[in-house]
């Protein structure tokens, strides 16, 4: 769980398994996000000098270990609806 306070991101592990979410996605959802990782492993290795580990966000801000606020990937996630016209103005 991630919670957002002033300029900080306080991650931690959820109260309860009731919290716990489930997301089901296409075979091709899953293969975009592989393809994802593959490249943030590359980036983390060319421009960090390190390897991307197990407890590294896959959607993290750049250059940080960081998870990407969820604004963020909401704002970045309504981009791309727009621009391929599956978002209406």
């Amino acid at each position: 769980m991630a919670k957002i306070i002033g300029e900080y991101i306080i991650v931690k592990d959820t109260k309860t398994a009731a919290w716990d979410r489930y997301v089901y996605f296409s075979p091709e959802m899953e293969s975009l996000l592989k393809e994802y990782r593959r490249e943030c492993v590359w980036q983390t290795d060319a421009y960090e000098n390190r390897k991307l580990t197990e407890d590294d966000f896959l959607f993290r801000r750049h250059d940080s270990q960081d998870p990407m606020t969820p604004s963020t990937f909401t704002w970045r996630f309504k981009m791309i609806l727009k621009k391929n016209g599956l978002l209406e103005s």
